[in-house]
């Protein structure tokens, strides 16, 4: 009340009001923005194709190694390469070389594909080839051929998009006959292919030749006719 009794009242205006409502609501959305803003301006650049497939890479060991410490004993003799497949290796083995191969095929601008070369402490010749996406980490294709003692080339393949496993012999002579056959989609052998393939992808290789001829007069990713004859 007032000195004189009489009432006393604060009038408020419609307008005024809705204005401070609005500003309410705005003032957190704008602040939030600009923060997001901020964070964008500050966040580290997006990871190079190296980086990526060194993670995923780092990521999957664990399974990798027990899919390839599980393969069957006969197996474990032919495939168990991980301690070849480094850039250490590559650059003091004899003979060993990593290429990152290049051709004329559609999907060479999505799809990389490197090949490796090895002769291992037994004098016995292996080839692996893997191929990816250029731009990620998501294997396609992974191929192991290596020459057992009786100069016999056997061979695995895994391809994502025929989603199988195939183990392939080329004997030896020209009278020999290509014999081949699926592994099962549960067994280690295709989870220990993707193992070693990722581990091909993430070696430092260097752009090579084109894909030349296989076994069967074919474009041929391994070249698996080609492998050195041991000394």
């Amino acid at each position: 009340m007032a000195a004189d009794g009489s009432g006393s009242h604060t009038v408020r205006r419609p307008g005024a009001t809705r204005a401070r409502s609005i500003v309410a609501v705005i003032a957190p959305v704008l602040a939030g923005a600009l923060v997001a803003c901020g964070d964008g301006a500050a966040s580290e650049p997006p990871p190079t194709v190296a980086a990526l497939r060194a993670q995923v890479a780092a990521d999957s060991l664990p399974g990798d190694s027990a899919a390839l410490a599980t393969l069957p004993a006969p197996l474990q003799e032919v495939l168990r390469l991980e301690r070849y497949l480094t850039n250490d290796w590559i650059a003091r083995g004899p003979g060993a070389e990593c290429l990152i191969l290049g051709d004329s095929l559609p999907d060479v601008l999505v799809e990389e594909r490197r090949r490796v070369r090895l002769r291992l402490p037994d004098s016995s010749a292996v080839v692996v080839f893997a191929r990816a996406d250029r731009a990620g980490a998501t294997l396609r294709r992974v191929e192991v051929v290596r020459r057992l003692a009786d100069d016999e080339q056997l061979g695995f393949i895994w391809d994502a998009a025929e989603d199988e496993t195939k183990e392939v012999r080329w004997p030896t002579g020209p009278g020999g006959r290509t014999e081949a056959a699926r592994q099962p989609r549960g067994s280690p052998v295709p989870r220990a292919l993707r193992a070693l393939g990722r581990r091909v992808i993430t070696l430092a290789c260097p752009a090579g030749a084109a894909l030349g001829e296989g076994p069967d007069g074919g474009r041929s990713d391994t070249l698996a006719a080609v492998l050195p004859t041991p000394p």
